[in-house]
């Protein structure tokens, strides 16, 4: 039964919404800005997800056609699992959104396992090969094998704060590790046989998509880093 005070405090409510204070307002567009804000970097994560599919489709057909295995192997060890653990912590994107925070980082450690697992793997197919060779794209591939080891050995530190700003010294080296196979995979799209393979427009086309979701990937990082201090 609806009580006569109800309608009272209806008409002060929306007398309230109404005339706003100046104050108010403000507050209510900086939630417009800030919603609206989250929006863009939802859809500009989405839409690296779908290039991150389509980088990792094409070294799969390159793989499977050519028998080069440790192409599609290293792609998604780190094009795929090492961005999504990093995406799994960020705070617009799209599947992990619902998830709570604690639960975000027991993703994290499980994409990261597959992460070294799969790294792992990749590094066999090459020293059985013998594929390593003085150059850019197999420097970049050690030094990213390197940070992956910093990185697993950081990551304790930031689930317990055992030494002050554990969390950001990982972060550092997460995004380290990831910024070094983005350079090793772009340097391995330009080897000859790559190029004869798929020819060079295909090759500036991934690179574009390779740019794009990584600096949205450092972005979304770097504002988190920030916000932690």
């Amino acid at each position: 039964m609806r009580r006569p005070d109800d309608g009272r405090r209806n008409i002060i409510q929306g007398n309230r919404a109404r005339f706003a204070g100046p104050f108010q307002t403000a507050v209510i567009d900086n939630l417009d800005e800030k919603y609206s804000s989250a929006v863009l970097w939802a859809i500009g994560i989405g839409f690296s997800n779908i290039l991150i599919g389509s980088v990792l489709m094409v070294t799969y057909l390159y793989s499977v056609q050519t028998g080069n295995l440790h192409a599609v192997t290293f792609s998604m060890a780190y094009n795929f699992f090492a961005a999504e653990a990093i995406l799994s912590l960020s705070f617009v994107n799209g599947w992990a959104t619902p998830i709570r925070s604690m639960h975000r980082k027991y993703v994290h450690i499980f994409l990261q396992l597959c992460t070294i697992t799969t790294a792992a793997s990749g590094m066999i197919i090459v020293a059985r090969n013998k594929e390593l060779q003085s150059t850019a794209h197999s420097a970049s591939g050690l030094l990213t094998l390197l940070f992956t080891l910093f990185s697993s050995l950081t990551g304790p530190f930031a689930l317990r704060p055992v030494i002050r700003r554990g969390h950001c010294i990982h972060m550092t080296c997460g995004i380290l590790c990831f910024c070094s196979s983005v350079i090793c995979l772009c340097t391995g799209l330009w080897k000859e046989d790559f190029q004869r393979w798929t020819g060079q427009n295909v090759i500036y086309m991934l690179n574009f998509f390779i740019t794009f979701y990584t600096s949205l990937i450092l972005i979304t990082t770097i504002i988190k880093f920030v916000n932690k201090g």
